[in-house]
């Protein structure tokens, strides 16, 4: 494949993947990063990707971004090929920041060269927003490292992870029922909401834990429940595609999220926080691994293929190409 960029610059990493990356080395999920590194290998010259926030653009240089930035604004004013990744749009808050917060995003989108999303939800904004139609990408989900493990290796409890929106209420409620909850998330606030908070001892909750562990979580739990306190936003995309790619099926509140992922075989949809609902929709979630295995075995091979870093990377290659 021709070379046509200089090079591309993207997003400076959070400081949470930086850790990651010192702390575990290769023994970590693949992530958007490694899409930037897949597609600067194939259509740049420098083979590597820089980040926005300390690289001179150029005519010959690809931009990607992801975050509704100044830095983002700038490039999509002056720049010459900014794509950018829409992962949603500004709601609820004050009114005056959000309203500017919008504007900011209108102009970004407005002056990008192509605009991606990952669901039909944020491509509906995005056309709302600012009269952009869109390409729809996959979620990145590294489907060689969260994989199937030993189903042997169950145990009898539900996962929670994750850290937007989560209904750390309902969690409370469902293990007052009876219910065994391993609580995962690497937020300082949900963190203290567990060590101040009146849980039962049947809730087990970790704190920052390492990507390998959260994959034996995984691997180790009758199914993952993400019951969502809000639906400002979709929330818990990756933590769903996480579950079913080690083969372990999804309860999850209606709401936006759930519109992307209702009609995957190994995700459950409950509507509202009734606990009699929410009970025995995570008994039907249980009863999977004895009544459908071969369904969760299939989906999990369909999400290591269909979200890996280089299925994306040739998706967002493919409509760069037809866009320059």
């Amino acid at each position: 494949m021709m070379k046509i960029f200089q090079k591309l610059i993207c997003d400076a990493e959070p400081a949470y993947r930086q850790r990651s990356v010192q702390e575990n080395g290769e023994n970590r999920p693949r992530d958007i990063y490694d899409v930037m590194a897949v597609i600067a290998g194939k259509i740049t010259k420098s083979d590597r990707y820089e980040y926005i926030n300390s690289a001179r653009a150029t005519r010959e240089t690809l931009a990607i971004s992801w975050a509704p930035s100044w830095r983002t604004l700038m490039l999509s004013v002056f720049g010459e090929n900014l794509f950018y990744l829409c992962w949603g749009v500004p709601r609820g808050g004050n009114a005056i920041v959000r309203a500017l917060k919008l504007l900011k995003l209108k102009l970004i989108l407005r002056r990008s060269s192509l605009v991606f999303v990952n669901e039909e939800a944020t491509a509906q904004d995005v056309r709302w927003l600012a009269n952009v139609n869109p390409v729809t990408i996959p979620y990145v989900v590294d489907g060689t490292f969260f994989s199937l493990g030993d189903e042997k290796q169950r145990g009898p409890y539900v996962l929670v992870p994750g850290n937007n929106d989560r209904d750390e209420e309902l969690v409370r409620a469902l293990a007052l029922e009876g219910l065994r909850v391993v609580r995962v998330s690497r937020d300082h606030c949900i963190r203290d909401v567990y060590q101040r908070g009146d849980f039962p001892s049947r809730v087990e909750f970790h704190f920052n834990v390492p990507p390998h562990k959260v994959r034996d979580l995984y691997r180790g739990a009758m199914a993952v429940a993400l019951p969502l306190a809000t639906d400002n936003h979709a929330s818990g995309q990756t933590a769903i595609l996480e579950a079913i790619s080690c083969g372990c099926p999804v309860v999850l509140s209606k709401g936006r999220t759930s519109t992307i992922f209702q009609d995957l075989p190994t995700v459950i949809v409950v509507e509202g926080r009734d606990l009699d609902t929410w009970n025995l929709n995570i008994e039907r979630a249980f009863s999977m691994h004895i009544d459908n295995s071969k369904v969760l075995n299939a989906s999990s091979e369909i999400i290591a293929k269909r979200h890996s870093p280089e299925a994306v990377a040739a998706t967002m290659i493919e409509s760069i190409l037809e866009h320059i």
